[in-house]
């Protein structure tokens, strides 16, 4: 365990990345001391870079000018080649991904529904700034890429009104940019509240889309060609080790042809050694230009559909959209900007959802099986009998009369903890509770109460780090010692944890009643964290009761 604990570890591009346990076994205490006991245990180095698992691609084809038996093995159960990526790449196979996107399904039912095409989707105009204000206005529910905080965090922070703002932040909203600094520069360049500069005139038309940063891929490339008179060899390496984040080792071997190179152009060594240090930073974290903007593309058809079709829109994401919390967010954000739902009627709801108007307003209607009870084959039955003009099935009239579903309320953990305790002085409970959207960070931690069920529920022993995830764990000797928690209220979720000290009055008992994301508890804590991180250090807590009794 402290072997695996101080294991090291490198970036696939270093010229040791496939010998770290022999290093770690030569070179660290724990590992010196376990291979002074068990010599033998060097052995294992010899499994370093080879496989260690046997898989299948979900969609990946190889293409080749001949029978691809004169290639590589094929498997004769499955008809797959026998081969990785690498293998391919060494023998000169084109390899590609096909890879599949729900969202292109939700295109496929919102056209048909709104009576338009593919074909009119992919005419819609880029400077639509009704599709600009749908991310203008927060309104990221459904919108394909911007389900995730550090896309939406960035939206916010300017506003959109053309197609490179949705490009860019899709690039930028990932761990290098945000990490090195890169988003944080191009949002103040795009808000006008730092002037754009570069490093040097050259890179002044690179980099003029970008307001002088480096963000794409493809710009690295030009800079390393152009400028540092690189081959089209080495400029490909570089693109490869982008993609793999193949790390600074790997970047520094062509440092010297960059700089060589640069020399050639008029670039001074300094200036030039600045310029590589940039590509090592911002660059060697840079995005895919051509995949941002296909991407880009599905999520600017999003947000033009949800402007121009948003009942349309909005049935076709709920129909593809499975997870009733996830259903429920969407239809929340729709009922703030007008737009009403029913979870079915049994008039006029369809296997997917519609919309259609019910006493003469225009809502969202579920499909038959959001009906505890109806599955696939008794919603066909309802269907048919609907067609033929026939009564549905007794079964189903008897559902349909008092229908139960997962989205009966768009505020399922409010409305529970309201039916169990509508007056929370009763139960001594004074302070106001604070929904976890709106738990922030403070320069000193403070005190909050939030209403909340637990997603998750992970014992801890702080000493070895054990991470036990099951309920009706054997509590012995004292090493569980602590407890993570996954806080989550109507609004969001927000990470809790009981310390040891709390432990045995507070954590075990969560642990003996188990039933995550459905026991209900009030909690209180002091809010801790930082600008990207955020906790509840758990002091007090108390069960009200569960979801759904």
């Amino acid at each position: 365990d402290s072997v695996a604990e101080s294991l090291i570890e490198r970036s696939g591009g270093d010229s040791r990345a496939l010998d770290t346990l022999e290093d770690t076994l030569r070179t660290m205490d724990a590992g010196r001391k376990l291979l002074d006991e068990w010599p033998e245990i060097l052995v294992a180095t010899r499994m370093e870079g080879h496989p260690r698992h046997y898989s299948q691609h979900a969609a990946g084809v190889v293409v080749a000018a001949e029978p691809i038996a004169k290639y590589v093995a094929v498997d004769h159960r499955t008809n797959a080649t026998m081969c990785d990526k690498n293998d391919a790449e060494d023998l000169n196979l084109l390899k590609i991904d096909a890879l599949g996107l729900t969202q292109l399904s939700v295109f496929e039912d919102a056209l048909k529904m709104a009576g338009l095409t593919m074909n009119d989707l992919q005419k819609a105009p880029l400077d639509d700034q009704a599709a600009f204000d749908v991310l203008n206005r927060g309104e990221f529910s459904g919108i394909f890429q911007w389900n995730g905080s550090a896309l939406q965090g960035l939206t916010k922070q300017i506003t959109a009104d053309r197609f490179d703002d949705v490009v860019a932040i899709s690039a930028l909203a990932r761990p290098g940019p945000l990490a090195t600094g890169g988003a944080s520069q191009w949002v103040k360049r795009r808000n006008g509240s730092e002037a754009v500069t570069t490093i040097h005139p050259m890179l002044t038309e690179l980099t003029k889309e970008t307001y002088g940063v480096v963000v794409y891929q493809e710009t690295v490339m030009r800079i390393v060609r152009e400028m540092g008179n690189m081959s089209w060899e080495d400029t490909s390496a570089i693109r490869k080790a982008m993609s793999k984040r193949l790390g600074g080792e790997f970047f520094e071997q062509f440092k010297r042809k960059f700089i060589t190179g640069a020399l050639e152009n008029g670039v001074d060594e300094a200036k030039a050694t600045e310029i590589w240090d940039q590509i090592n930073t911002f660059g060697s974290w840079a995005f895919n230009k051509s995949h941002a903007v296909a991407y880009g593309f599905i999520s600017y058809w999003c947000c033009w559909m949800k402007a121009h079709f948003p009942f349309e829109f909005a049935a076709a994401t709920l129909s593809h959209e499975k997870d009733p919390m996830r259903q429920i967010q969407i239809l929340r954000e729709m009922k703030a900007e007008g737009y009403d739902y029913v979870p079915v009627d049994a008039e006029k709801s369809e296997d997917k959802w519609t919309s259609g108007w019910i006493d003469g307003k225009r809502v969202l209607i579920g499909p038959l099986h959001n009906v505890n009870g109806i599955g696939p084959m008794l919603m066909g039955q309802v269907l048919a009998s609907r067609r033929r003009g026939d009564p549905m099935p007794s079964r189903a009239q008897k559902l349909l009369s008092d229908p139960k579903t997962e989205i009966d309320s768009l505020w399922p953990i409010r409305d529970a903890f309201n039916r169990l305790m509508p007056d929370p002085m009763e139960r001594n409970i004074t302070t106001p509770p604070t929904s976890i959207e709106h738990v922030e960070v403070a320069a000193d931690p403070y005190p909050v109460l939030v209403f909340c069920t637990l997603a998750k529920i992970n014992p801890r022993d702080e000493n070895e780090a054990i991470n036990v995830q099951k309920r009706g764990y054997e509590i012995t000797d004292g090493k569980v010692n602590s407890l993570n928690l996954q806080l989550v209220d109507d609004t969001g979720s927000i990470f809790g944890k009981v310390n040891r000290f709390k432990f045995a009055s507070l954590g075990k008992e969560i642990i003996d009643r188990g039933r995550a994301g459905k026991a209900l508890y009030a909690i209180k804590g002091q809010v801790r964290g930082s600008s990207d991180f955020r906790m509840i250090s758990i002091d007090a807590v108390r069960y009200i009761g569960d979801l759904t009794q």
